[in-house]
C-alpha cells in the first residue's frame, strides 16, 4: 500500500519494520540498518520512522544473491516471489558495519556523491542504465526489465513491474532463439552445424523445488542432492 518496509530474516524467523507514511509519487530516501546493537531501523528522508529491538544478526551469508527490484527465488517477508517493484530507483548502497544518522542525512542531501567509508561494499547509481559498482569493489550487476529515466541525480532505473515468465521464472532481458529443458546437467557441449551435443549425469531434481527444501531446512533434500 505504498509504505516502505525493511525486513531481515534471521535463522527463519522474520523481523520487519515500516513507516506509517506512503511515499508514492515522490522522490523518497530510505535507509534500512541493523545496528551493532541488535536494533532494527527504518529511516525516512533522514529520519528514523520505526525500530524493532533485539533482532539478530544474519550470521550466514545468503543464499540468494543480491536483488534490486523484483524478490526472484524465494520471499524474504511475507508475500509472494518474485513480487516485482513498479517504479523508479536511484542509487542503491549496501555497507557491512556501522552507519549513522548523520551519514544517512549526508548521504540524503547530496545525491550523487559517494561518501566513502570502511563499510560500503556496493554503490549503483543506475546511470546509462547499467547496475556499475562505484565502491570499488566490483560487484557491477546486471540491468534486466528496466530502462533509464531521469532520476534525482543524472539518470535512474524505472523497472516495470513484470512478474514471472512462462514456468515460473522472473523474466530476463534476453530473447532466446530457442528454449527448452533437457534431462542431463551439461559437463560437456559440442556444436555440430545446427545440431548441439550435450553430455552429462542425469537431471534428477528441481531446481526452483530443491532450493526452496534448503531454505525450510529439509534434511530429505539431502539424499536428492547427492545422487
Amino acid at each position: 500500500r505504498g509504505k516502505p518496509w525493511f525486513m531481515v530474516r534471521s535463522s527463519d524467523k522474520l523481523y520487519s519494520v515500516t513507516a506509517r507514511t506512503a511515499i508514492i509519487g515522490k522522490w523518497t530516501h530510505l535507509a534500512g540498518i541493523l545496528t551493532p546493537g541488535k536494533e532494527l531501523q527504518l529511516y525516512v528522508n533522514g529520519e528514523l520512522a520505526s525500530t524493532k529491538e533485539g533482532v539478530p544478526f544474519v550470521d550466514k551469508n545468503p543464499i540468494q544473491p543480491m536483488e534490486i527490484g523484483v524478490d526472484g527465488l524465494t520471499a524474504v517477508g511475507e508475500y509472494t516471489s518474485p513480487f516485482p517493484f513498479t517504479g523508479i530507483i536511484d542509487e542503491v548502497r549496501l555497507h557491512y558495519g556501522p552507519y549513522t544518522a548523520e551519514q544517512i542525512r549526508a548521504s540524503m542531501e547530496e545525491p550523487g556523491k559517494v561518501l566513502k567509508s570502511d563499510a560500503l561494499v556496493l554503490s549503483c547509481n543506475f546511470n546509462k542504465g547499467k547496475a556499475a559498482d562505484t565502491s570499488g569493489h566490483k560487484h557491477t550487476g546486471k540491468a534486466t526489465n528496466a530502462k533509464a529515466v531521469d532520476g534525482k541525480f543524472l539518470q535512474a532505473l524505472r523497472f516495470t513491474g513484470k512478474g514471472p515468465a512462462k514456468g515460473g521464472k522472473v523474466q530476463g532481458g534476453v530473447e532466446h532463439n530457442w528454449d527448452q529443458d533437457i534431462a542431463v546437467l551439461a559437463r560437456s557441449m559440442v556444436l555440430a552445424k545446427d545440431t548441439i551435443f550435450l553430455a552429462g549425469p542425469p537431471d534428477n531434481t528441481d531446481e526452483e523445488d530443491t532450493f526452496k527444501r534448503i531454505m525450510e531446512r529439509d534434511k530429505t533434500v539431502e539424499a536428492d542432492l547427492v545422487a
